[in-house]
C-alpha cells in the first residue's frame, strides 16, 4: 500500500469582488487598515507563509500552511474585505512540493523548523549562484 503524502501547503488564489472600487487602488479600499492588520495577523501566526497580489493587482496568491480546505475557508471568512465583498476565494490547491533549489533543506541542522515552515539553507551549501536580475516587463 503506498503512503499519501500528507498535504503541508496550499496555494489560495483570491480575486477581486464585486465591490471592489476600481477607480481607486488597494491602499485606498475601504477598511484597508482593518484588512492589512488581519492580513498581517495570518502571516504573523504562520498561516500565510507568503502571499501578494498577481500581475495587475486583479487576484491575489497566498500559500497557507492549513490542515483542511475549511480552515481557510474559516480564516479568509473573517478578512473584513470578505463580507464586505471586495474580495473572495477563487481557488484553493493543495501543493505538493517537488522542487527546491540545491542546498535548500526544510529543517535547519540542529533540527529547527525555519520560520513559518520557510525552508532553511544547509549550512554546508554553496552559496547559490550570482544570476542577473531579469528585467521587469514594464520597465
Amino acid at each position: 500500500m503506498s503512503e499519501t503524502p500528507q498535504v503541508r501547503y496550499y496555494v489560495v488564489t483570491r480575486a477581486l469582488g464585486p465591490l471592489w472600487d476600481r477607480s481607486r487602488g488597494m491602499r485606498e479600499q475601504e477598511c484597508w487598515d482593518e484588512h492589512a492588520a488581519f492580513m498581517d495577523g495570518l502571516a504573523g501566526e504562520g498561516f500565510i507563509v507568503l502571499g501578494g497580489p498577481l500581475g495587475d493587482g486583479s487576484s491575489f496568491l497566498h500559500v497557507v500552511d492549513a490542515a483542511t480546505e475549511q480552515e481557510i475557508t474559516a480564516r479568509f471568512a473573517a478578512d473584513p474585505w470578505t463580507p464586505m465583498e471586495l474580495l473572495r476565494i477563487l481557488s484553493i490547491e493543495p501543493w505538493e512540493i517537488l522542487l527546491r533549489a540545491p542546498g535548500v533543506n526544510a529543517v535547519s541542522d540542529d533540527g529547527a523548523e525555519a520560520p513559518s515552515g520557510l525552508p532553511w539553507p544547509a549550512a554546508d551549501a554553496a552559496p547559490a549562484p550570482h544570476r542577473e536580475p531579469r528585467p521587469h516587463p514594464r520597465g
